[in-house]
């Protein structure tokens, strides 16, 4: 689709001594978003407006528009000093910069900015620029429908018509459209009606109402040799004008005889003749919808271990690996159509610290499921490398656990609004999963909710588990046969765009319009049915796990102002009571608000906490300059089938490479009564003195 800019500014500074400014606007376009050099390519310039300093300028600018790419233009704004087209020549007023997605998501789309000028005093004024917005239609796709009729038709026992275009070139007619034969039909004076046709308006006229088009009537032979009836022209605007007015309009059917003399051959009745323009992508965002992003990471064993430089999770920040560039590349475009900047981030295929007995299938990248948004796709990233210090590798690795997360995410959220959120998860993986039917019933369930669920590949294998659940060579279907109702994923190989990411975003966002559109449509959606909300809160997890048990109330973890961090565990499916003995070696980590420092641990004292609601525990870290505690807190050692937090400053392999504890062992008396897991007063013993 192509978007039009036209551009006014006002309040411009006077450059000139005698009279006002002449100014005039040169547009570029930066040629590589994310390079530092200034490279920029012209797209053209304004009509010089002579003596105004708050010019409306005709020219208009028309930009291919691609959800997958945004990028960035400038404006740079000159006084008329010259005839020559020298720039250098020309008085510098100032400019404004901004991205094709901020125009876009403007309110009326008209982004308006205050011009700014190198070197120029504080306060001031150098003026306002506006920039218009406007998608031009023509390339949208406008649809027609049209409905027949016919009476008195000669010798028709199976009438069918023929609707044909006039050539452009010459004064013959091409078809474009064979209506179905009509069965049944015995009398002459029996109207015979049509079922309704819809065809795109280029394909029908190549979008020209003022082409002419000819119905010509046809009796069925099952041989081929139809009897050739009357046949009657109009073009499609005289018939929008006529049936305005009336509920019927009437061609007379004329039939061309060997003589040359045209005798009558019936009645057409044009019974509905509708113009339609589809509602577009752009359509839609106008009117408030918010595109949401949501994260999820493959942390499985498949990828490597992240200290090894062949792995996929390879943890070096220089040279950031191919997670990290899809995460940026991919979540950038889609983090300019989501206005709250704020991104739940999951990941799955990984054990979890204290414990890393069991596979957690869905956990939050922050470390509290109840708590998964991240503050931008910078935040996404850090918690991801948090992440990578945090979690153990392990198998198997299943994606029907965090799509289910997710999509109980979207179908709580859309009750609440009617087409103004619009969610799409970002899924990056190596593509080895081992739950294909259980997925792909989930992804045929999601086909009607606001979602779509776009796939990053990276490695080197051969995804063909993943191009099955794209569903472009062969539709995706259900384990009952059943075809899903619209398509939803999309995938990409990452190998395929790796020395050019840009490419990789736009390739993966790609089919992004069409399936918001095709959901509206569905649902019966219009542009004006949006009510827009306020900017949208931090989302929190779905009130119920996958086993219908209340996640209980959203309490936020506090992660800024202290070293004392809070973390809560999700409900569990299956629990089991096993907890670990712990002693007084320290797990050395990273401390996110500080400098290194050790953890100690030290079993916590809880008492009756209910398996029905997530608990809440902490653990203290030292302060550097500090002398440490020899005991801090640690969540509660539960094992869960289902996800629970992990401390996001302990590091698993710590915990795998032999840590065992020596002294102090806890060991609490844990019964399961009444749905309440009951600890005793552990006999805790503390180590002697060093």
């Amino acid at each position: 689709m192509h978007i039009s800019l036209q551009l006014e500014a006002s309040q411009l500074p006077n450059m000139d001594r005698r009279g006002k400014s002449d100014p005039f606007v040169v547009v570029y376009r930066k040629v590589d978003t994310n390079a530092a050099r200034e490279d920029w390519a012209k797209l053209g310039q304004t009509e010089t407006v002579y003596n105004d300093l708050c010019p409306k300028w005709s020219t208009t600018f028309s930009l291919e528009y691609n959800f997958g790419t945004n990028f960035l233009l400038r404006f740079s704004i000159y006084d008329r000093d010259s005839k020559d087209d020298d720039l250098s020549k020309q008085d510098y007023i100032g400019e404004v910069r901004c991205t094709i997605a901020q125009i876009v998501l403007a309110d009326n789309q008209t982004f308006k900015s205050q011009v700014t000028k190198p070197g120029a005093k504080i306060g001031a004024k150098t003026g306002f620029l506006t920039i218009r917005g406007e998608e031009e239609k023509g390339d949208l796709g406008d649809s027609v429908t049209l409905q027949f009729a016919a009476r008195n038709l000669r010798r028709a026992r199976k009438p069918f018509y023929v609707l044909s275009r006039k050539n452009a070139n010459d004064s013959n007619y091409s078809p474009v459209i064979y209506s179905e034969v009509h069965q049944g039909y015995s009398s002459s004076s029996q109207v015979t009606t049509f079922k309704p046709i819809t065809k795109s308006l280029a394909k029908l006229v190549n979008g020209d109402l003022d082409r002419e088009l000819q119905v010509q009537f046809m009796d069925y032979d099952r041989w081929g040799k139809h009897y050739r009836g009357g046949c009657a022209t109009f073009t499609l605007r005289t018939a929008k004008i006529a049936i305005s007015s009336a509920t019927t309009v009437r061609y007379p059917l004329v039939k061309n005889k060997t003589n040359g003399n045209l005798v009558d051959a019936g009645t057409l009745l044009l019974k509905k003749c509708e113009i339609s323009v589809p509602y577009s992508f752009l359509d839609y965002i106008r009117s408030g919808t918010n595109i949401n992003l949501v994260v999820a990471v493959d942390m499985s064993a498949t990828n490597g271990d992240p200290s090894d430089p062949s792995s996929l999770h390879y943890n070096n920040r220089r040279a950031p690996n191919e997670y990290v560039i899809a995460l940026q590349e991919v979540g950038n475009v889609l983090a300019a159509y989501d206005t709250s900047n704020a991104f739940p981030a999951f990941g799955f295929g990984a054990t979890l610290p204290p414990v890393f007995r069991e596979t957690a299938h869905v956990f939050a990248l922050t470390g509290n499921i109840m708590q998964p948004v991240c503050q931008g796709v910078e935040g996404v990233v850090e918690m991801y490398y948090n992440a990578l210090n945090n979690v153990g590798p392990y198998m198997p690795c299943h994606y029907a656990p965090v799509l289910e997360h997710v999509i109980q995410m979207v179908r709580e959220e859309n009750a609440r609004t009617n087409g103004a959120m619009y969610t799409v998860l970002l899924l990056v993986t190596d593509g080895d999963f081992s739950d294909f039917p259980q997925v792909a019933n989930l992804i045929c369930s999601a086909a009607d909710l606001p979602l779509s669920i776009v796939i990053v590949g990276v490695g080197n294998s051969r995804f063909v588990k993943l191009e099955r659940l794209d569903g472009d060579d062969t539709p995706l279907c259900s384990t009952d046969g059943t075809p899903c109702a619209r398509d939803i994923v999309q995938f990409v190989q990452f190998h395929n765009h790796r020395y050019d990411p840009k490419k990789l975003a736009k390739e993966v966002l790609d089919e992004i319009p069409d399936q918001l559109v095709s959901y509206m449509r569905s649902k019966g959606i219009k542009p004006g049915d949006i009510t827009p909300g306020p900017s949208r809160q931090p989302r929190r997890a779905p009130s119920s796990n996958p086993n219908g048990q209340p996640a209980g109330p959203y309490i936020p973890a506090s992660r800024q102002g202290s070293s004392r961090l809070t973390f809560q565990a999700m409900p569990p499916t299956t629990m089991h009571l096993s907890p670990p003995t712990f002693g007084q070696q320290p797990i050395h980590a990273s401390n996110p608000m500080q400098t290194q420092a050790p953890l100690h641990l030290q079993p916590p004292m809880q008492t009756h906490q209910s398996a029905q609601t997530p608990g809440v525990y902490s653990y203290r870290m030292p302060q550097p300059g500090v002398p440490a505690s020899p005991y801090s807190q640690i969540p509660s050692p539960y094992s869960y089938h289902t996800p629970h937090m992990y401390p996001p400053t302990s590091t698993p392999y710590a915990h795998q490479a032999g840590v065992q504890p020596e002294h102090g062992q806890y060991q609490p008396q844990s019964s399961l009564m009444n749905n309440q897991i009951s600890y005793s007063q552990p006999q805790y013993q503390p180590p002697p003195p060093s």
